[in-house]
């Protein structure tokens, strides 16, 4: 066995490794002008800034008018209907019958974690919302034909609050 060839792709292939890591430590330190990341108070990761950093005078007189304003504007001031439970954007995107099982795929048009209930009449079954790059889906439901009526409700709730609520006949 000639060992020298793996030995030879592995110090490539650590030299390629080390050769990214530095290229993208060199593009975070330019991205940030040269400021170092540190934690705040909170645990946030947050850019320090540089001392060449200059921060613009603000003063009291042109902030707390626009506070005040924004304060007593329609849009901080609830009506009743706001106050109310917020509703997902979300639609049955997929209901259909594979061999015995019934298949059933919920679109959810945010980003959001939570939970997806399914009930048809004495039968309940509770799946995670998983996030996707630009939306939400619930985990999906694989049913048992047996199990399953002719219609069928799914509740959408999502951590914040937001929930949709979807009925279906099945296919």
């Amino acid at each position: 066995m000639c060992y020298t060839t793996d030995i030879k792709k592995v110090l490539v292939t650590l030299a390629v490794v080390v050769l990214l890591a530095g290229g993208i430590s060199a593009a975070v330190f330019v991205f940030n002008n040269g400021a170092p990341v540190v934690e705040n108070q909170s645990g946030d990761s947050a850019y320090q800034s540089s001392d060449n950093d200059e921060e613009p005078e603000v003063s009291t007189a042109e902030v707390l008018p626009k506070q005040h304003e924004e304060f007593n504007s329609q849009e901080h001031n609830p009506t009743s209907s706001e106050t109310t439970a917020r509703e997902l954007d979300a639609h049955i995107s997929l209901n259909q019958r594979l061999g015995e099982k019934q298949r059933i795929r919920v679109q959810i048009n945010k980003i959001v974690t939570g939970k997806c209930v399914l009930t048809s009449g004495e039968y309940s079954e509770s799946v995670e919302i998983v996030q996707n790059p630009q939306n939400s889906s619930c985990m999906g439901f694989d049913i048992d034909l047996s199990k399953l009526g002719s219609e069928f409700k799914i509740v959408v709730t999502a951590d914040s609050g937001e929930s949709k609520t979807l009925s279906s006949a099945a296919q």
